[in-house]
């Protein structure tokens, strides 16, 4: 069945027997934005491995021109400080931006004292300040 316009204020259906007028619109979309970030500094970290095992999967299910997928690297962040906002560290400034850009984020982390690591908190508390806002929301 396919729906189509018969007049300006009516709309009905015709079933594939019948004469009917279809239009298909055209949509382009971007590639959905995936960036990833590991709780994990170490080279040889299992979580950051998840992250691009993860990467590699949505290499073989989707076209890079349906999703684009990055590991983030952090390690460049400093400690956050408050005294460092109005003059943000260029670290800083390039993380807000791939985050804010992103139409997703995934985490993978490990577990530090019952909690997220430290290294996660900090990005987290990074990618809430500064002049573009808080780079979180919507995501």
């Amino acid at each position: 069945i396919t729906v189509h316009s018969s007049s300006a204020e009516e709309t009905t259906c015709a079933s594939s027997q019948e004469q009917q007028t279809q239009v298909k619109p055209h949509l382009t979309m971007s590639p959905i934005k995936i960036v990833a970030i590991s709780g994990s500094l170490r080279k040889a970290s299992c979580n950051t491995g998840l992250l691009r095992a993860l990467g590699t999967a949505f290499g073989k299910k989707f076209a890079q021109e349906q999703v684009t997928y990055e590991v983030l690297d952090i390690s460049d962040l400093p400690l956050y400080n408050g005294d460092l906002e109005a003059n943000l560290p260029t670290a800083v400034t390039e993380f807000q931006k791939q985050v804010k850009q992103a139409d997703a984020v995934v985490f993978a982390t490990p577990e530090n004292n019952f909690g997220f690591s430290a290294v996660i908190k900090n990005a987290v508390d990074w990618g809430s300040r500064g002049a573009l806002g808080n780079t979180w929301a919507g995501k």
